[in-house]
């Protein structure tokens, strides 16, 4: 595994793979239009996102109102339906995890569940591509690679 992050910046048709302190440049028009595409539609979504979170607020906040006890309601407008579903979340502190068990009885590990993680680092995976024992005691899994964007753009 490696340890060091790749980096990948283009100018025209050509894409700069920065690579710790390697750099190394390919001709991948491809790749370039991928970054270039990628990074507009990124902004763009960044640029709207304020304006949808207001109407997706208040869509909500009206749906709640038609909600009842179900949970769950559909509103129509213009050929488009919008389903709505509130989410609930309880979190038992630890301090009170005894009386909610003597409370739910045998009803208590259907109604709760319990997750207890221990997530090892990027230097714990590291670690372990060096040395099987550790290896052999990890789950490892492969997560969606993450992006971040920038742009010494002049617009």
């Amino acid at each position: 595994m490696a340890t060091m992050a790749a980096k990948v910046r283009s100018r025209g048709s050509e894409v700069v793979v920065i690579r710790g302190r390697v750099r190394q440049v390919i001709a991948d028009s491809r790749l370039s239009s991928a970054i270039k595409k990628a990074f507009a539609l990124y902004q763009q979504a960044k640029a709207v996102e304020p304006e949808l979170s207001e109407a997706r607020n208040f869509i909500a906040e009206r749906a709640r109102d038609f909600m009842g006890e179900g949970g769950t309601v559909s509103l129509q407008a213009g050929g488009i339906t919008c389903t709505v579903t509130a989410r609930y979340e309880a979190v038992i502190p630890e301090d009170n995890l005894k009386e909610v068990r003597r409370l739910l009885g045998r009803r208590f590990n259907e109604l709760v569940r319990v997750r207890k993680k221990y997530l090892g680092s990027r230097l714990l995976i590291d670690e372990a591509a060096s040395d099987e024992r550790i290896r052999k005691l990890l789950t490892v899994r492969q997560l969606s690679p993450q992006f971040k964007w920038w742009c010494k753009c002049d617009s």
